[in-house]
């Protein structure tokens, strides 16, 4: 699991753990210390989602189970541990938007960004920023609703729908009007904006400092 997590991490590839992971929750409404550990560990080890199945499927306890799940998600994320053992992956073909996204989370951290917002054609931005695991959610805007199920998936993703158009300025603002109509962000907050030029699979290039609602920076 280890080996294929780090593989999966430098491909640039989600990874979703699962299978008896909380199987006693089929019948009790508390883990074994070992699945709590199991569930721990995946985290620890970088995978983007864990799943339960009978659990949920045929359980006694479904709520419950997903309850004690995030849980102990939450309570490895929000750890030294997981911090110590954060790792920006080095994908095995480099592109200039792995680049750029490798520096918005430089970027994002450094400059107190309440989040980053990307603009994407065909999601594959959207995924290689989710395996990077910024500290800070991901608003990844697309025009058609395939794509956004599809980011749906991806670690700290928050899939967004807004219309793209050819001026860069005019997307932001667009980008803008939709995050505050959905109220994730507040006028005024600090964002990381990352596009390129759309309608170009693989066009990613361009990131700046923008305030939601105000002038760009």
């Amino acid at each position: 699991q280890k080996t294929l997590l780090r593989d999966a991490g430098r491909a640039g590839v989600p990874v979703l753990t699962a299978t008896q992971m909380q199987e006693s929750l089929v019948d009790d409404p508390r883990p074994t210390r070992h699945e709590a550990s199991d569930v721990a560990h995946a985290v620890l080890d970088r995978t983007d989602a864990v799943m339960l199945s009978g659990e949920t499927a045929v359980g006694r306890h479904p709520v419950e189970a997903v309850k004690v799940m995030a849980a102990i998600v939450r309570e490895v994320e929000n750890s030294s541990i997981y911090a110590q053992s954060a790792d920006i992956p080095v994908l095995k073909r480099a592109s200039v938007t792995h680049a750029i996204v490798h520096a918005a989370c430089y970027v994002a951290h450094e400059a107190g960004a309440k989040a980053i917002v990307i603009f994407t054609e065909t999601g594959s931005s959207a995924r290689l920023l989710s395996k990077m695991k910024p500290p800070v959610p991901i608003f990844a805007i697309a025009h058609t609703a395939a794509i956004e199920r599809r980011m749906a998936l991806y670690r700290g993703v928050i899939p967004l729908d807004a219309r793209f158009v050819a001026d860069t300025d005019a997307m932001v603002r667009n980008g803008d009007r939709i995050i505050l109509q959905k109220k994730h962000l507040r006028r005024g907050d600090l964002v990381l904006v990352v596009s390129g030029s759309m309608r170009t699979a693989g066009g990613t290039n361009m990131m700046k400092l923008h305030s939601v609602g105000g002038r760009r920076q």
